[in-house]
């Protein structure tokens, strides 16, 4: 939804200009369709990633991680670490070493769309 409110917001005079240069369908895409469309996707992945990692509820209350760990997350993981089995130093590591690859993921992405195309 929020790549369709994106488009919506390019101006149809940028595809006419450069249909009228002579660009083809792909070069309409790579030079006027993602550039003004990085910001958006960017903000796209980034909900995506933190939803996918608060995939939290839904395993505690429905399966537990069960059958043998086949619907085991690693949030629910971390809190069957830390609490249930008291290892509570353990789980804190897990966590901290989460949050540090997740803001590592995101400076990633933020640094792919802020850099400029020569580069």
């Amino acid at each position: 939804m929020l790549a369709i409110a994106g488009l919506t917001q390019i101006p149809g005079s940028l595809y006419e200009a450069a249909t009228l240069d002579g660009a083809n369908g792909k070069e309409q895409f790579r030079f006027i369709t993602l550039p003004l469309l990085r910001r958006t996707l960017l903000f796209s992945a980034v909900i995506a990633i933190i939803n996918a990692v608060q995939v939290f509820e839904p395993v505690a209350l429905i399966t537990q991680g069960g059958p043998v760990g086949s619907t085991n997350v690693l949030t629910y993981h971390i809190r069957r670490v830390g609490i249930e089995r008291a290892q509570g130093g353990l789980g804190s590591a897990m966590a901290v070493m989460l949050m540090l690859s997740l803001i590592v993921c995101v400076s990633a992405l933020f640094s792919l769309v802020n850099r400029k195309d020569g580069e």
